[in-house]
């Protein structure tokens, strides 16, 4: 439909400029990569192009292939050659056919080597087929960190976002820190709780389960010598003002009265030089921030609207913006 609605605006733009001989068009396509309907892609809409249809007014048109790659290494467009040109055989459309096997004929650039390997599982395994997935990930990672590869250099594409999360779990689980769509998420960092929970205590003031989580990431932020049980203990009894008075032991001064008296990015601010977080601060801090600021321009906004809103929210908001 998109092509369709530019197709008269382009032939009425060639129009005119015939006239004048001063216009030209420019179209640039991948039949190949449409050919696997990535993005709802109609092959036969280019390639019947390149077969000679005339859609617009000139007798001009003009094909060029591109002959180089300039992006992938020696071995890598060596196999995209050989092995787009094999498969070729098995396309049912003649024009399909055609294409694959003039088109791959790729000259490389990079003389660098590059690798490829193609690994099979036992599809009579498939309840174990993620285990599988994530074994042979983790191998063959070690191996390139072995091979002088960095973790930074080795980037792990999957077809399902839920594979996705299971190889990121495993590789974590292996003592490899990963970066993805998951670990990305403003809720998973332990600053973002922090503040999260302190303002939910401020609200709900009997939730134990809020002040739990809490205390949990001061222990190891505060670096508290005492044991841990004891610690829980001994800040869970008695009332909020309680709470931030046993908090000022290890030179954390909040007042409550304070952060009722200001706006949710104020209070928030508040809080940050009151746990000394500013020191702390990285892309998932600053997201939040702005996650927040974006939220009190709303209308009415107040600090338990802002906790509604972020449980709807939470798990689609990244560190690097937001996630629909």
């Amino acid at each position: 439909m998109q092509w369709h609605n530019l197709v008269p605006l382009i032939d009425n733009t060639l129009s005119q400029s015939a006239l004048k001989k001063d216009g030209s068009l420019l179209l640039v396509g991948d039949v190949k990569q449409s050919i696997y309907r990535w993005r709802g892609g109609d092959p036969e809409q280019f390639l019947s192009l390149i077969e000679g249809e005339r859609v617009f007014p000139t007798n001009n048109a003009h094909i060029e292939n591109l002959p180089k790659n300039f992006r992938s290494f020696q071995e890598i467009v060596r196999f995209n050659n050989a092995f787009f040109t094999f498969i070729a055989q098995f396309l049912g459309d003649s024009s399909h056919k055609s294409l694959y096997l003039t088109g791959n004929k790729q000259e490389e650039v990079s003389k660098k080597e590059g690798f490829v390997e193609i690994s099979f599982f036992d599809e009579k395994k498939k309840e174990d087929r993620g285990a599988q997935y994530a074994i042979k990930i983790i191998e063959t990672v070690e191996k390139l960190c072995l091979n002088g590869f960095s973790y930074s250099d080795i980037c792990i594409l999957t077809r399902r976002k839920s594979e996705g999360v299971l190889l990121s779990k495993a590789l974590m689980n292996h003592g490899i820190n990963v970066v993805s769509s998951e670990t990305l998420l403003l809720q998973n960092s332990q600053i973002v709780q922090c503040l999260v929970n302190t303002i939910k205590l401020t609200i709900q003031p009997e939730d134990a389960e809020t002040k739990i989580q809490l205390l949990d990431f001061l222990y190891d932020h505060l670096g508290v010598s005492e044991e841990k049980f004891n610690f829980f203990k001994r800040m869970l009894s008695g009332t909020l003002t309680d709470f931030t008075e046993k908090l000022s032991e290890f030179g954390i001064n909040i007042s409550e009265v304070k952060i009722n008296e200001r706006s949710l990015y104020e209070s928030l601010e508040y809080l940050i030089n009151a746990y000394k977080l500013q020191e702390l601060a990285d892309a998932y801090l600053y997201g939040f921030m702005d996650f927040v600021f974006e939220y009190e321009q709303k209308p009415l906004a107040d600090k338990q609207g802002f906790l509604d809103y972020w449980e709807e929210k939470r798990k689609s908001i990244c560190c690097y913006g937001r996630r629909n």
